[in-house]
């Protein structure tokens, strides 16, 4: 993870809100399987939140190639909080040979349009499950939805 690229972040705070993060991730484990996206993988990984003896957080993975986002959602205080990462790995590959030789760096395959389109795809698809998911928790607790940023930050290219 710490070679990672940061391609795209989301996060909400939804106020004096309280969920449980376990059947957040069920739901959302259940709107991912219904959109049957290629070659997609979901796990459960932990996280320290700190340094090397701090405790640990429990994330959401859905990955797809070289790219992946990393849910969490979780109590904060008397709120609850929804975010995702989106990374993309160089791959031990590319990332070994820029680090020892550098100029061979030039002569690497380009990404295609085909990867950049199914990258995207792969992208809002799982950012409108989070949303779905969202979505459905509030109609189903019969609570109005509060208005919310809906849309990601790019932090390189994928808009």
């Amino acid at each position: 993870m710490a070679d990672d690229v940061l391609l795209a972040h989301w996060y909400n705070r939804f106020d004096e809100f309280s969920f449980s993060t376990q059947e957040f991730y069920e739901r959302l484990s259940e709107e991912l399987h219904r959109r049957n996206m290629p070659d997609t993988a979901l796990t459960r990984v932990s996280y320290p939140e700190g340094g090397l003896l701090s405790a640990h957080r429990d994330y959401y993975r859905v990955a797809r190639g070289k790219h992946a986002f990393v849910l969490c959602a979780a109590p904060f205080g008397i709120d609850f909080f929804v975010s995702w990462w989106l990374l993309e790995s160089p791959g031990c590959l590319s990332g070994c040979i820029s680090i020892v030789v550098p100029w061979l760096s030039l002569f690497a395959r380009k990404t295609t349009f085909y990867e950049e389109d199914t990258t995207i795809i792969f992208r809002d698809a799982v950012h409108q499950a989070v949303l779905n998911t969202i979505d459905g928790i509030f109609k189903t607790q019969d609570k109005k939805l509060p208005e919310f940023d809906r849309k990601p930050v790019s932090r390189t290219r994928l808009l």
